[in-house]
This record gives C-alpha cells, structure tokens and sequence, in this order.
C-alpha cells in the first residue's frame, strides 16, 4: 500500500478538491501581511493562494519529497524548505502564520502540539497573528 506522505501525486489526488480553508487563509494574509509562513506545507496546495496575492511565503514541511515537488511547481516564486513545525528556528519574524487544513493532527502527542506553538509565538511579528 502506498504511503501518501511518500508520494506526492497520490497526496495531490487525495488532496486537489479540499479548498474549504483557501477563503479563510486569504482573509487573514491579506489582513496581516507578510512575511506569511506555512507549517506543513505539504506540496503547496496553499502556497499559491498566498503567492497570487502577491506576499512573501515560505513553506515548512518534514517530507523532502513533498518540498522537492513544490520547488518544481513554483519555480523561484515562494520558498520552501524541509522543516519540523514543532522546532524551526528561522531568521525571520513572520506577519502570518497558519496551518491548513488538519495538518495540526501531525502533532502527536501534547508535548509536540505545545512545541509547536511555541516555535509558532517565537515567530510571530509583533503585529503577527
């Protein structure tokens, strides 16, 4: 059986019609801003919503092979790296940050849920959200 955070086409198939967080995502990325940062970006369902609107994104996943194929799908628009949402350390403080979809389900136990949201808070710009 083939597993779908190893295969990024099986993921799109699975994926392609859920859009019921695209509204919401785009309400809040152009009420806050950018730098906007995506945790589990996957193979960026959402990044182009965020990148159509014009703000500067990046995209954090753990699969390499779901990063690899974002990178060929948006080329130099948008940055995307291998990441863990539970201890990134960036450089940046971000406008913007969210999740999409249930990917906040990949927090395991409590203990990776509250590292999450730390490494979240630690990110946020003042005027973040």
């Amino acid at each position: 059986m083939a597993d779908i955070y190893t295969n990024p086409e099986l993921y799109d198939a699975i994926h392609k019609n859920i859009s019921s967080d695209n509204e919401l995502i785009v309400h809040y990325a152009k009420k806050c801003g950018g730098p906007v940062l995506e945790l589990a970006s996957g193979t960026g369902r959402l990044a182009e919503t965020i990148i159509d609107i014009g703000l500067p994104y990046t995209g954090i996943d753990t699969s390499k092979d779901f990063i690899q194929e974002a990178k060929k799908r948006f080329g130099n628009q948008g940055e995307f790296q291998l990441d863990n949402m539970q201890e990134f350390q960036h450089q940046i403080d971000y406008d913007f940050i969210f999740i999409g979809f249930n990917s906040f389900l990949h927090n395991l136990t409590d203990q990776d849920a509250e590292n999450c949201l730390i490494s979240v808070h630690k990110h946020l710009s003042e005027k973040g959200l």
